[in-house]
């Protein structure tokens, strides 16, 4: 996530609460909750065979087409009675109006700290308690529950995450042994009975120098096998606080989720904020049961890293855009990003899910210049890239 354009902008304009709960009329007219999923496996998912994504139902290739849901990455740290009440996203309730535009896949970030909910020094310097009301872990697996009954596939994704007592607000340069190993843990326990569900282990990484990254480290080893790490740097390295600490290597996660027994998809990422491929093939992480997938956040569009993305497919492993964003104000004509990337994933069989599918306005309460879906609560596609990315979908169905 570009953090800097889109969370600034939810932060200034709303409160950080809720998504709602999908409902359905009751026999009396009025609505009621979803239970969602029946007891049991759901009647869908993914795996990977052959180096595609494909159906566990008839083994079919799968494309994920979808969008990324913000806000359950922030941390609670006031009374917040209902997540669901409310609908500072302007997308009530959002998977219905994800499966209107067609889209299969959800993509919901997720904050370490309020799942395990661990106290928390605010930067501010007062001790908080992350998930303040006691239900962020039934508030996402209520939404898995209803999105994978509305027919969507979703990836789960550790998005902010801090080391020590630090609360997490903002993107971290590297997941940490302090929280992240738990909070996996606890997220493939509660999954791994879900095929339909994918973990995004890290949202998007960086390893560079100024990252408090050892002098003369191989960046990559050290996203693969973890470091001491002598800095906390989030908020794009805005915030930047001398601190030592043990990050968690992809490898070490990858071994986290499947000694819980879950075989669910795994996504691990590349450098630069996952999107710098260049060495990921050589420091991939070792899976018992091949169920790696290569994620791509692919801003920049796709000719930088064509190449090595392509290594990646032809080394038998799928490759997921988790994100990509264009310009999205009103009276843009065009949205060239989206384009490059939308065509790269046809042409390759790989997947694509843009970000984001929240109403985030400006003060005169128009659309944000860039990164936006959609305009409003109804799904109605922004300029540029809401109605590219929204064109493209429907021409697959």
């Amino acid at each position: 996530m570009r953090s800097v354009i889109g969370w600034s902008l939810a932060l200034a304009l709303a409160p950080l609460t809720c998504v709602a709960v999908r409902t359905v009329a009751s026999s009396s007219g009025s609505s009621a909750p979803v239970s969602a999923v029946p007891t049991g496996m759901p009647v869908f998912g993914l795996k990977i065979a052959g180096g595609k994504l494909v159906s566990t139902l008839n083994g079919a290739s799968v494309q994920l087409r979808g969008a990324n849901v913000s806000s359950l990455e922030g941390s609670f740290t006031s009374a917040t009675p209902d997540y669901f009440a409310g609908a500072h996203l302007g997308t009530y309730p959002w998977w219905r109006n994800l499966t209107l535009w067609k889209l299969n896949a959800v993509r919901i970030p997720l904050n370490e700290a309020a799942w395990l909910r661990y106290p928390c020094t605010h930067r501010g310097g007062n001790i908080v308690q992350p998930d303040f009301s006691g239900n962020y872990q039934t508030t996402v697996k209520r939404l898995v529950k209803d999105a994978v009954a509305a027919g969507l596939y979703v990836i789960l994704d550790l998005h902010w995450s801090a080391p020590g007592t630090y609360l997490p607000q903002n993107q971290d340069q590297l997941p940490d042994m302090d929280h992240s190993v738990a909070f996996w843990t606890s997220v493939a326990n509660m999954f791994k009975d879900n095929p339909a569900v994918v973990f995004d282990l890290f949202n998007e990484p960086y390893a560079d120098s100024y990252q408090g990254i050892p002098s003369g480290a191989n960046s990559w080893q050290v996203l693969r096998d973890g470091a001491t790490l002598t800095y906390y740097n989030s908020d794009s390295g805005h915030y930047h606080v001398p601190y030592k600490w043990q990050s968690a290597g992809m490898q070490t996660l990858v071994n986290t989720v499947r000694a819980t027994g879950a075989t669910n998809i795994v996504m691990v990422g590349g450098l630069s904020g996952a999107n710098d491929l260049s060495s990921w093939l050589a420091y991939k992480p070792s899976d018992p049961i091949n169920q790696l997938a290569a994620s791509w956040h692919a801003y920049d569009g796709v000719e930088s890293q064509d190449a090595n993305a392509l290594s990646i497919l032809n080394a038998g492993v799928p490759v997921i855009i988790g994100e990509t964003g264009d310009k999205s104000a009103n009276g843009t004509t065009n949205a060239p990003v989206i384009t490059a990337v939308t065509a790269w994933a046809d042409q390759h069989g790989s997947s694509v899910l843009a970000w984001t599918w929240d109403v985030w306005n400006d003060s005169s309460g128009n659309p944000g210049k860039e990164d936006l879906l959609i305009k409003d609560a109804s799904g109605t596609p922004t300029d540029g890239e809401g109605v590219v990315f929204k064109n493209w979908v429907v021409r697959h169905n």
